[in-house]
Parts: structure tokens; sequence; C-alpha cells
């Protein structure tokens, strides 16, 4: 089991989410810990992703010409199943386990209706019930643990 981040780890963090690709001096400026430890820290998390999944770029879907964004919640008698359509579905963006209501909740994009159409059809040959939320803007994405004041500001761990 991973140990619980540690005050200087949460600092590195907010500064990698800020923006992952700034200097390691910039960030162990920021954090008050020194270059070498930023370097360490952030090699063990990948290494063990622990923390940190992976690096990645967040796109503008719209603007590449994927206009067509929803939100997907689906119920169904054979989870599995549904979760495997939904794990190797290439306009599916993320696919999150939910309670409630409904099994899955699907983060999809889609350039063209017909490309959206296939997909709800192969979903409603696995799912019992599906209610479909058109995302119309995005005013914020990505922003948790972004910031200095969200990790916290304790002087415990330094090094």
């Amino acid at each position: 089991m991973a140990r619980p981040p540690t005050d200087a780890d949460l600092r590195i963090i907010a500064m990698l989410r800020k923006d992952a690709r700034q200097p390691l001096a910039r960030i162990a400026e920021a954090t008050g810990v020194p270059v070498s430890t930023v370097y360490d820290r952030i090699k063990a998390h990948e290494k063990t992703r622990a923390f940190v999944k992976k690096h990645t770029t967040i796109v503008d879907f719209p603007r590449l010409g994927y206009s067509i964004r929803t939100l997907v919640l689906a119920k169904a008698a054979d989870r599995s199943r549904l979760r495997a359509f939904a794990q190797a579905h290439p306009n599916v963006n993320t696919c999150y386990v939910v309670s409630g209501a409904y099994d899955l909740a699907l983060e999809c994009v889609f350039r063209y209706m017909h490309e959206y159409q296939s997909f709800i059809d192969g979903l409603a040959k696995r799912a019992t019930r599906h209610e479909i939320l058109y995302i119309a803007d995005e005013p914020k994405k990505e922003t948790f643990l972004s910031s200095l004041e969200e990790a916290g500001s304790d002087d415990q761990d330094r090094g």
C-alpha cells in the first residue's frame, strides 16, 4: 500500500498540475523543496504510480473538430460486458464506475454524428438503460490541486 502524500509531495504535485513542463528549478523555488528532492519525488511517483498516473495534455476537442461531446450514464445487467465495450470504444475519453441508478458514466467525444449514432447503437445492445447529457461548455476542467494554497503550506517536510 502506498504511503500517504507528504506536504512536499502535495506542493510538487500542485505545481505539476499547473504546468508539468515547467523547469524543476521553478518547482523547487515555488515549493521550497530542494531541486534534487523534487527530481527524486517526481521520478519515484512516475515509477510507482502512487500519486502520478501519467503526464498528459489537456486537449480542446472542439478546436480539433470534435464538437459533439456527451456524458452518458449507463446501466446494464452484465456490467463487465458494458465496461469492456466502454473501455474498448475509441470515442470514450473517460469511463467512470459510479454508484446510484447507473453503473458507468462515460465522457465521449465525436467528430461526426454517424460516429455518435454508431456508439449509441452499440451501447443500446449492452445497456438496459442509459441517459445522454450533451456537454455545451466546459467552464472548468482539471483544476483541483493545481495551486500551492490547495496543497497546504505545512513546513514539516521541506526535504
